[in-house]
């Protein structure tokens, strides 16, 4: 958030959909929706 303060709106948010698509593409992603649906505790690797 921090980071993003001054720039123009257009600069902001490309630099949000690139953090999120880093975001969507993790393992620990991955692993916290199927332990959701597995019902069991999740393991997150911090990857």
């Amino acid at each position: 958030m921090y980071r993003t303060h001054g720039l123009t709106i257009d600069e902001a948010l490309r630099i949000e959909s690139l953090s999120f698509r880093n975001l969507a593409d993790s393992e620990d992603l991955a692993e916290g929706n199927l332990s959701f649906r597995e019902k069991r505790d999740a393991v997150f690797k911090g990857k």
